[in-house]
């Protein structure tokens, strides 16, 4: 099935992305908002690349005409959501507390994959067998394994080992804002408003509020999941690259219009951006395209979400239902365990691989 392996290419890519991502957020401290500004500029121009490249210049032009007159509203609606989807997750990722492997985050935003799976039978009349359904199900269950062992409370323990405002051994550790000397940031950034919240703009010490951040990005996730599988299955004709362009380049768009609002300071400060996880966000965009290694980790970080995409908007067109490939996807969050456990120590047990076991038993049976 072509679908499956577009949509197992799609977990591989992201799982990637994710460990990228958790280098900016939760490594380096860097807005959230910004991230996300930042690595679909670089997707966009890496797409840009790909068409000219491959030849498909006149077919997506064609296409982008086609979507300007008849689906540009569903196709802002779809980047919208997948956007806050985004950064709502990347959010988590910058709270999390240190001891916690990131993909517990990963994990609950992936309750998206019910929402999609829902709407899709409901509204597109998107077909589920009962294999299908039994494997969903227990792609979920594995979800649930990998990232809490089954036991949906230990999300919500907060204990907390000492450290000294440096990363731990495992890498994440939270920085205190007076030590925080990384290269990006100025001394402007140890002010006052500074020392009382963090880089995402939110009060220090309040470490639940990931699991608030995962939960909200499951919900935008799962209606963008959604409005996604619409353009695909009413777009057949639509090549998945223009339709993956489109949506990094509406979120992109959105990303610059946000920068050039808020390098004013009497806007910045008129709607309070530091409730909305704005906190330094037109600065550490600035940092962001300055600094060699940032751009590095962007070009990586890019490619795979692009890729992704592409490959999820494919997967889309060859299913009956929008969640047998979400399941599937979702699956990044097994993968994003053990690749962050290689990069930065994070912590690991062997639930993940019982939970990866598990996702093949499920695999096995949506494909069936």
């Amino acid at each position: 099935m072509s679908w499956l392996k577009w949509a197992i290419g799609t977990a591989f890519l992201w799982a990637i992305q994710s460990v990228s991502t958790y280098y900016f957020t939760t490594i380096t401290l860097i807005n959230s908002v910004a991230v996300n500004t930042f690595t679909r500029g670089i997707g966009l121009l890496c797409v840009i690349c790909y068409i000219v490249i491959s030849g498909l210049s006149s077919k997506v032009q064609k296409d982008i005409g086609i979507i300007l007159s008849t689906d540009l509203f569903f196709m802002i609606v779809s980047s919208i959501l997948m956007l806050l989807g985004n950064v709502f997750l990347y959010m988590s990722y910058a709270k999390i507390p240190h001891n916690k492997n990131a993909s517990v985050a990963t994990g609950l935003s992936n309750i998206c994959i019910i929402i999609s799976t829902m709407l899709s039978y409901l509204f597109l009349n998107g077909t589920l067998s009962l294999s299908s359904g039994f494997g969903i199900i227990v792609c979920f269950i594995a979800l649930s394994i990998a990232t809490t062992g089954g036991d949906i409370s230990a999300i919500f323990s907060h204990k907390h080992t000492k450290h000294n405002g440096q990363h731990d051994k495992n890498g994440v550790g939270h920085q205190d804002d007076d030590h925080q000397d990384d290269d990006h940031h100025d001394k402007d950034h140890h002010d006052k408003d500074h020392q009382d919240n963090d880089h995402q703009g939110r009060e220090k010490n309040k470490h639940s509020n990931w699991i608030t951040y995962a939960l909200y990005s499951a919900v935008f996730y799962g209606l963008g999941m959604f409005s996604t599988l619409a353009l695909a299955k009413y777009g057949k004709n639509l090549n998945s690259i223009s339709s993956s362009a489109m949506i990094i380049l509406i979120e992109f768009i959105i990303g610059i219009i946000i920068y050039f609002s808020f390098k004013n300071k009497s806007i910045s400060k008129t709607y309070a951006v530091k409730k909305y996880g704005l906190h330094n966000y037109s600065r550490d965009l600035d940092n962001l395209c300055s600094n060699k290694k940032f751009i590095l980790n962007g070009i990586l970080n890019g490619i795979c979400e692009a890729g992704g995409l592409f490959g999820l908007l494919n997967s889309y067109k060859g299913v009956s239902n929008g969640g047998m490939a979400d399941a599937i996807t979702g699956s990044y969050a097994i993968i994003q365990a053990p690749l962050l456990y290689a990069v930065y120590n994070t912590p690991l047990q062997m639930r993940t691989m019982l939970g990866l076991l598990t996702q093949g038993v499920g695999m096995y049976f949506i494909q069936k």
